[in-house]
C-alpha cells in the first residue's frame, strides 16, 4: 500500500509558519557542487560562494501552505566565483539545506543568475516555502 499524508490548509499553514520561524535572522550560505546527504552532514569539498542574511521575521505568514520570504540582505562581495547549486540556511533553531536555480525552474531558491563572480554583488530574486497538501 502506498503511504499517503494529506494536510488541511490550516495544518499546511501552521507547518509552513513553524519552518519559516526557524529561519528568522538566519545566515544563508550558497555553495557550488553536490548538496550533502543531510543538514547534519558537514560541508566538505564545496566552495562557499556567498552569504546572505534572512530578515526577522524571515517570511510573511503562510497562505494556502505557501510563505514568501521578506527582504533578504544580499552579499555585497561574493566570497568566490562559481555556479550556485545549493544553500545551507542556519538559524538559531535549526539548519535547512535546499537547491537553488534560476528563473521559474523547480528549485526552492531562485536567483536571477546563479553564476557568481568573486567580489560581485549577490541578490536573491525569490524564495518561497511550500508545504504540499
Amino acid at each position: 500500500m502506498t503511504k499517503e499524508l494529506k494536510l488541511s490548509t490550516d495544518a499546511r499553514n501552521t507547518t509552513c509558519d513553524a519552518l519559516a520561524a526557524l529561519m528568522d535572522g538566519a545566515t544563508m550560505s550558497i555553495y557550488d557542487g553536490a548538496m550533502p546527504a543531510s543538514p547534519q552532514t558537514a560541508v566538505s569539498g564545496q566552495v562557499l560562494l556567498a552569504e546572505l542574511t534572512m530578515g526577522s521575521p524571515a517570511f510573511d505568514p503562510a497562505v494556502a501552505g505557501i510563505a514568501a520570504a521578506n527582504a533578504i540582505t544580499g552579499d555585497t562581495s561574493a566570497n568566490n566565483s562559481g555556479t550556485a547549486a545549493w544553500a545551507r540556511i542556519i538559524g538559531s533553531s535549526g539548519v535547512m539545506d535546499c537547491n537553488v536555480g534560476i528563473g521559474a525552474d523547480d528549485r526552492v531558491i531562485t536567483f536571477a543568475n546563479k553564476v557568481f563572480i568573486a567580489g560581485g554583488k549577490v541578490d536573491l530574486s525569490a524564495f518561497t516555502l511550500t508545504v504540499p497538501e
